[in-house]
């Protein structure tokens, strides 16, 4: 009996230990190699009309918000009624990118949690998810009006997260573009 209580202890102080890495709040913003430099460029179609085509292009000339989501992505169904309700929010201008899905179960997501994006590029396979250097659905980038990648949120936007998202967008709102002549 006593050769498996010393195992156990160990065992259970194991899990202790790495159970708790799951409940401290990390307070590092995980970096990407692409804050500070200018959004990939994309020309993908559009989930809900795929006769469209949506870009980077439209995206200059505003701070944007871009949140790549997937149907298969637990995550992305908790975030859903905090994006809903941070997209109804002044200044913020959000836009999809299906990540590597199903095409109709994509639209069902859409459906049955609602679209809170003004528009959804469908990447489905994945490339400009990998362009991005995204780590895993959902992520989150702004970018302020040049289209320059100022920010990055890994994991499921929430109330907490949405505040922090939008002082960034505030501040980024204020700054003026240079005249272009």
């Amino acid at each position: 009996m006593n050769k498996f209580i010393a195992p156990l202890i160990i065992f259970v102080l194991i899990s202790v230990v790495l159970g708790a890495g799951f409940f401290i709040e990390n307070k590092k913003v995980l970096t990407n190699t692409l804050v500070g430099k200018h959004t990939p460029y994309f020309k993908l179609q559009e989930l809900t009309d795929l006769n469209k085509m949506v870009s980077t292009d439209q995206l200059k000339g505003q701070v944007s918000v871009i949140n790549f989501w997937a149907e298969w992505c637990l995550a992305c169904k908790v975030e859903m009624p905090d994006l809903i309700a941070f997209a109804k929010l002044p200044g913020v201008k959000l836009y999809g990118i299906n990540f590597k899905d199903d095409y109709n179960a994509a639209l069902q997501f859409l459906k049955e949690y609602g679209n809170p994006f003004l528009f959804n590029a469908y990447d489905k396979e994945g490339i400009t998810g990998i362009d991005f250097g995204i780590s895993a659905v959902p992520e989150t980038f702004v970018l302020d009006k040049t289209g320059k990648i100022v920010y990055r949120h890994t994991g499921p936007i929430t109330t907490k997260s949405g505040k922090k998202m939008l002082k960034v967008i505030k501040h980024y709102s204020q700054v003026k573009l240079p005249d272009s002549k």
